[in-house]
């Protein structure tokens, strides 16, 4: 089992965003293990996530809550291997192969559509499992998806559409703030963009020690001084994409390692 890890937030429904520190770079699959409150989280994957994995996911979410429905169907739901008892139901999308690259801001092409099959093959794959204090558990797939060549219908578990569907606004707001930057970003940019944005909220400074981003975005692993320094220049080099979108402040003390980080404070249009 993977180490077992805290985090700020009060609990896993409290947002999307806590689930994000088991997304990092891996040559690996991911078997970590959180708390949240009295709410113990194991998050298993046999295979690593890349960005347009990520991309997809977070798409996904962005176009489930104003288009999906409410409901999983019944193949769907067996699937997605649902387990003992759960708040609410999922949510669930149909369209085609096409719509699904024009919702991730991708150009279609011949080899588009099998790429986007094998990143929700790997979404599929990501496997929680809770287990409360008072005995209760659950255990389930982070979706579920029928397709052929033509149309694919994906549910969104109901632990995140509970998360997503108007319980906890900022979920959204954090979905569609990541859409809006995350497509020009490099790998490392992207994955440095999801480990800040659960950190961090808007108009919030915090100090990071560089040591510690890096443990956040790869594997806690044995390295060569060369990789490491390669590492370092990466999240550097990451640390520039971001600021140029004009949304993030970065200031490094390479003396003592620290990191100052701003997340400026956006205005958001009224929904609807």
């Amino acid at each position: 089992m993977g180490k077992k890890k805290g985090c700020d937030k009060k609990t896993f429904l409290d947002s999307f965003q806590a689930s994000s520190p088991a997304f990092k770079l891996r040559t690996r699959g991911i078997d970590e293990t959180y708390f949240y409150d009295d709410t113990k989280i194991r998050v298993l994957s046999y295979e690593p996530l890349n960005n347009r994995d990520l991309l997809l996911l977070l798409s996904l979410l962005a176009f489930c809550k104003p288009n999906g429905v409410v409901g999983i169907p019944g193949g769907l739901r067996e699937k997605m291997n649902l387990k003992w008892e759960y708040e609410s139901e999922g949510m669930t999308i149909r369209l085609s192969w096409r719509k699904l690259a024009e919702i991730c801001g991708l150009s279609w092409n011949g080899q588009l559509k099998a790429q986007l099959h094998k990143s929700l093959f790997r979404l599929w794959g990501i496997g929680f499992h809770t287990l409360r204090a008072d005995g209760k558990e659950s255990a389930w797939h982070l979706l579920a998806y029928e397709a052929n060549d033509d149309l694919v219908e994906i549910s969104i578990n109901p632990r995140l559409a509970q998360a997503l569907n108007l319980q906890n606004p900022t979920v959204f707001r954090f979905v569609v703030y990541n859409l809006d930057i995350m497509k020009g970003l490099s790998k490392i940019g992207f994955f440095l963009l999801f480990y800040l944005s659960a950190r961090l909220d808007e108009g919030g400074t915090k100090t990071f020690f560089l040591e510690t981003i890096k443990n956040g975005l790869w594997q806690q692993e044995e390295v060569s001084s060369e990789l490491a320094r390669k590492r370092t220049l990466s999240i550097r080099i990451a640390f520039k994409e971001l600021a140029d979108t004009g949304l993030w402040d970065f200031s490094e003390d390479t003396d003592s390692g620290r990191v100052f980080v701003t997340r400026k404070k956006r205005k958001w249009a009224k929904a609807g």
